[in-house]
């Protein structure tokens, strides 16, 4: 050592200099970290679950188009926002949505002319064309007997309809497991209109969706999505394939 060298303050110098090395590596893993933390996935951000401002929140499987964009939900699943309202539209009639329980892959709908009248005789035949689904546990068949005359008659016990668009005057109401079994004078009606029955005559009834169930995925911390008619789970990082964490699917290009 040199002679004019003080060992404790080179001593003193050395731990300053470890010192400030240490903060240095500390902050440069902090600002790595950061950046990193800013790099979220933009489908992840896309895909946050929508209200249209009443009714049950809106996620994958379905989707608002006006909200969210294609890869949210699974085709045939789109909703409409209605009067507040998160609405189903088939090719014949257009159904509020009550409550969807994604848990159970199952949502509960009420035919929105019913809806609107207070009326549980719906006018047209409940038909879901678009989607995968199936009723509930608790659906049988309610038989609507429109516009009848005096020489109607069916293998069944019927009640006159109290509500509907002839008032009731002459149409009549029959349950059966299926209108089809049923043996009846069709010139003696109208039509006839085959709707889900409920226990008490509710007016709104439930269905199943099959297929994906994304509850994994949103357990991980992800929110799912579709690619290629395929589901997949969008994470703050990036995609992957059933919840965050797995395997990685290729990035595809937004536009």
């Amino acid at each position: 050592m040199s002679p004019g060298l003080n060992p404790q303050k080179v001593l003193s110098f050395t731990a300053s200099l470890f010192r400030w090395i240490g903060i240095f590596i500390n902050l440069s893993m902090f600002l790595f970290n950061s950046v990193l933390s800013l790099e979220v996935n933009p489908k992840f951000d896309s895909c946050q679950p929508k209200n249209c401002g009443s009714g049950p929140n809106i996620s994958y499987p379905f989707r608002i188009p006006s909200l969210q964009q294609p890869y949210c939900g699974f085709p045939g699943f789109e909703i409409e926002c209605h009067n507040h309202r998160p609405i189903y539209r088939t090719s014949q009639s257009s159904y509020v949505i009550d409550d969807i329980s994604y848990g159970e892959n199952s949502f509960r709908v009420v035919n929105e002319a019913v809806f609107n009248a207070g009326c549980p005789l719906p006018s047209s035949n409940y038909s879901f064309d678009r989607l995968p689904v199936a009723f509930g546990p608790d659906k049988a068949d309610l038989c609507i007997f429109r516009n009848c005359n005096e020489s109607f008659s069916v293998n069944s016990t019927i009640s006159r309809a109290k509500c509907g668009p002839s008032e009731g005057n002459n149409s009549f109401a029959a349950i059966a497991s299926k209108c089809d079994n049923l043996n009846w004078n069709r010139a003696s009606c109208q039509y006839l209109v085959a709707t889900p029955y409920l226990k008490l005559l509710e007016a709104s009834f439930s269905l199943n969706w099959t297929g994906y169930n994304c509850m994994r995925c949103r357990r991980s911390g992800g929110r799912c999505g579709c690619e290629n008619s395929t589901s997949v789970c969008y994470c703050p990082d990036q995609t992957h394939l059933e919840h965050c964490g797995d395997g990685k699917v290729p990035q595809t290009i937004l536009t």
